[in-house]
């Protein structure tokens, strides 16, 4: 077989061309390998011909046939990858990106007592998990303080995040309480607005530790998602302080950008290049083989 026999100008590809009896080493890698008819009319009976063992001679070229398919698929328009980044304030060193509204004394703590409109209601919140969390405070009560946990950008139309963190809330059908929230904002600045990206209807419950989440879809013409958690006090115009705590940071983005990005107060983590998950896929082929022929031998 040769890449060069599947192309565009046919409607498919025909049987002679992507099934061959063999997998030989007469397959020649061209520049056509990233092309996505390529990949939908032949890059599936290749794969399928591979693991099924079928003629794997020599196998050095099964292995290079197969790696080319898995490029070609990563290379191909339309690719996406899914990538995360959690942050537990485990470094006792970071607490938030930046901030709206009036939140005040953000900390990266172990410890802290609840405090609701100066009075304390719970004298000792220890951290979901680990031994560190974060705490942030409203003061006065006025609006809807939001503390900005993630930023993600370099995002592209169709991308998905997924966030989610603990808050701590004892007061069940009332506040103080927490949210997870969200708006659009510009690439390299994570203070800019861009128009609320709405968020998740559903606030802590009020019965201790409770995970709040939510996916958000980007729409066209949004490059950068700014998570937030916000704060909602009582009595809400008037008053304070009062306290709150968050632990378990956790953001989930699939991205079909080559530099799409996740920025929590822990770092960076950039979208893995498909090179890397192609390296990935090779050595999960090379034992694949080794398996077969294991699996002949006996």
């Amino acid at each position: 077989m040769r890449f060069k026999d599947c192309h565009p100008g046919k409607p498919k590809c025909v049987h002679a061309s992507c099934q061959p009896p063999t997998l030989r080493g007469e397959i020649v890698l061209s520049a056509r390998i990233a092309e996505p008819y390529l990949i939908a009319n032949c890059g599936r009976m290749l794969m399928r011909r591979f693991v099924n063992g079928a003629s794997l001679a020599p196998k050095a070229g099964a292995r290079v046939a197969l790696a080319a398919v898995l490029a070609a698929a990563l290379a191909a328009p339309g690719y996406a990858a899914t990538f995360s980044s959690s942050y537990g304030w485990e470094d006792g060193v970071g607490t938030i990106l930046s901030s709206f509204g009036n939140l005040v004394n953000e900390a990266n703590v172990a410890g802290g007592s609840e405090v609701s409109n100066g009075v304390t209601i719970t004298p000792s919140v220890t951290p979901f998990a680990g031994t560190r969390m974060l705490t942030m405070s409203e003061d006065p009560h006025d609006g809807t303080p939001q503390g900005y946990l993630a930023y993600i950008e370099n995002l592209s139309p169709g991308d998905t995040v997924t966030a989610s963190f603990w808050g701590w809330d004892s007061t069940p059908g009332d506040s103080p309480s927490q949210r997870i929230w969200g708006h659009y904002a510009e690439n390299g600045d994570v203070d800019s607005y861009d128009g609320s990206a709405s968020g998740n209807t559903t606030y802590t419950d009020g019965l201790g530790w409770s995970q709040v989440s939510h996916t958000w879809v980007i729409p066209v013409d949004k490059d950068a998602l700014v998570v937030e958690g916000r704060l909602y006090s009582s009595p809400a115009s008037s008053g304070g302080p009062s306290s709150y705590f968050l632990d378990n940071l956790y953001v989930e983005v699939t991205s079909a950008s080559p530099t799409a990005q996740i920025t929590t107060a822990g770092g960076t983590v950039v979208v893995p290049e498909p090179s890397s998950i192609v390296l990935g896929l090779m050595a999960a082929a090379g034992l694949g083989l080794a398996w077969m022929r294991k699996r002949r031998a006996a």
